[in-house]
């Protein structure tokens, strides 16, 4: 039978590291984050998966997670994908993966983003005038955008994202890892000064 999708899924915990369900879409795939699964469905079903598609498509995943560590400086573990094949007659063949999964969890102990106060702001007719949570999500959603599109592409970010993410997965060596953060900076722009200056940094920061 033919095969009418092709599905890629990445299992990952915490469960609520994104507050929100997260889409993302290009030309060649859909991308959904939300409740402990990364669902990825090919806008053409392949069997099998074009290689270099893949891999892709498995450093874009890879890159969502540690953007959105950016904001809630948590760690997380990202499962080895799964691919389903799903056919014509509703039969779905599945494989795992035994590439070593992303394991980046020294602990879970810091705030949910769910066990956040926030605050619902009504008139007297009960329209909202502010709502923190639809505000938050809203913000980080436009972040994660602008760095998503730029995985892959440029070096500086992605030596940028490892090293935060390695601040956050060892605590104990976590001014190490920011200064390593710095390093890239000044690398990438030349010079200590440049950097902050095309940065907006002074000394004193």
């Amino acid at each position: 039978m033919p095969i009418v999708k092709t599905e890629l899924e990445w299992p990952y915990r915490p469960a609520d590291f994104f507050e929100a369900p997260y889409h993302w879409q290009t030309d060649d795939y859909t991308l959904g984050a939300n409740a402990g699964t990364v669902l990825v469905t090919l806008a053409t079903p392949s069997d099998p998966i074009d290689a270099e598609l893949q891999t892709q498509i498995t450093k874009k995943v890879e890159g969502l997670f540690f953007a959105r560590q950016l904001l809630v400086h948590r760690t997380f573990e990202l499962e080895s994908v799964r691919v389903c094949q799903r056919r014509s007659d509703g039969g779905k063949e599945r494989s795992l993966s035994f590439t070593a999964k992303l394991s980046l969890t020294a602990a879970f102990d810091y705030l949910s983003v769910s066990e956040q106060p926030d605050v619902i702001i009504h008139n007297a007719s009960g329209t909202v005038l502010q709502d923190s949570k639809s505000k938050r999500i809203t913000e980080h959603t436009k972040f994660i955008d602008s760095i998503i599109s730029k995985l892959s592409s440029s070096e500086t970010l992605d030596a940028l994202l490892e090293s935060y993410n390695a601040a956050v997965s060892d605590p104990a060596k976590e001014l190490a890892h920011l200064y390593d953060i710095r390093d890239a900076l000044i690398k990438h722009y030349g010079k200590a000064d440049e950097a902050r200056r095309r940065l907006g940094i002074s000394v004193e920061d």
